[in-house]
């Protein structure tokens, strides 16, 4: 029996077995690829966000974006609605997938080489590859390159994490971005004002007995729904079109007072 099925069905994760699952993550990430995982603790405490310099009024949305990138990672050619609605809110869209990335030709799963991390599942190794792809008043990058990796190495601060349409079954990555390491690593990197797009896509074990405290993510949630955790407020500020039959959300994440 795994970690994750020892939480039984209803009960919230706290914050300590979080830190103990990412720690053993962390391990073996760091054993398997020289990556460092990138943390949401500080001594033992929990850091609010990341200040921005600048923030940027992003009109589709009607709110203020701290100045910096839209990140998506395990997109395949998916990137059109990301620069439509975002591109004049960011300072840059970073996209990537080892297999299909956008612009290039699609790769063998075969030709990569897949680890297991524990409570991140796959991670992918192989030769990497970047271009810019050209989008007006917006720079564009694709990456042939496992998007974990992608995040660690390659983005700069993060804006907009933008991230929909994946599973863990064939055709998708099998990385558990809304699980709770990876949450936490996102978290880490996200900068204060900060929004988060999904469709819930791969939250894991969790997404209907409501087992994390950030479940609205992965369910329905109104436009104006709010919840805090971990110092900060999310806030449901808007959808998106409907993309393959599930509704896109639009979390704006702001550190607490």
């Amino acid at each position: 029996m795994t970690e994750e099925e020892e939480v039984e069905e209803g009960e919230v994760l706290t914050w300590e077995e979080i830190e103990k699952w990412a720690k053993k993550s962390s391990q073996s990430l760091k054993y398997l690829t020289e990556l460092t995982l990138p943390r949401l603790t500080k001594e033992e405490e929990v850091m609010a966000p990341s200040p921005p310099k600048r923030r940027l009024r992003c009109a589709s949305l009607g709110v203020d974006l701290p100045l910096g990138s839209l990140f998506y990672p395990c997109c395949g050619a998916d990137i059109e609605d990301a620069v439509k609605f975002f591109g004049s809110c960011v300072t840059e869209c970073r996209f990537a997938d080892p297999y299909c990335p956008p612009g290039g030709q699609p790769s063998e799963r075969g030709s990569w080489r897949q680890l297991l991390i524990p409570h991140i599942k796959t991670v992918v190794a192989g030769p990497h590859e970047h271009w810019l792809i050209g989008h007006a008043g917006c720079p564009v990058h694709s990456y042939r390159k496992d998007g974990l990796h992608t995040l660690i190495e390659d983005v700069p601060d993060l804006s907009v994490f933008y991230y929909r349409g994946d599973s863990e079954g064939e055709g998708g990555s099998n990385q558990l971005w809304l699980s709770p390491v990876l949450f936490h690593t996102v978290l880490a990197r996200l900068l204060d004002g900060g929004i988060i797009v999904t469709d819930g896509a791969n939250c894991g074990p969790y997404r209907q007995d409501r087992g994390v405290p950030w479940s609205s993510l992965c369910s329905g949630a109104a436009t104006g729904a709010e919840f805090m955790y971990a110092k900060r407020t999310f806030s449901c500020v808007g959808e998106l079109e409907s993309w393959m039959g599930k509704t896109v959300r639009v979390w704006q994440v702001t550190a607490s007072t």
